[in-house]
């Protein structure tokens, strides 16, 4: 079984977040643990080829997120 990389854990866990008192922390925290990847990959070859576009999708995601918590609505997107 393969084991996900520690910045999709984090990651998935701010998508998955149902309190919108919590998703903001957990979306800087994704963000933080995405761009430590990144710099990690400048040195280190990827564990796969896919995962320098994968790290680019999660941080549009997120910004995605982010737009729509910072809404008047003051919704997540599956509310």
């Amino acid at each position: 079984m393969r084991q996900n990389p520690t910045w999709y854990s984090v990651f998935r866990e701010a998508i998955l977040e149902p309190k919108r008192d919590k998703v903001v922390s957990q979306i800087d925290r994704a963000r933080n643990a995405i761009w430590n990847r990144m710099s990690e990959l400048q040195s280190v070859p990827p564990n796969n080829q896919r995962e320098p576009s994968d790290l680019s999708d999660a941080l549009r995601y997120l910004a995605i997120l982010s737009h729509h918590v910072g809404q008047e609505t003051g919704k997540i997107l599956w509310e």
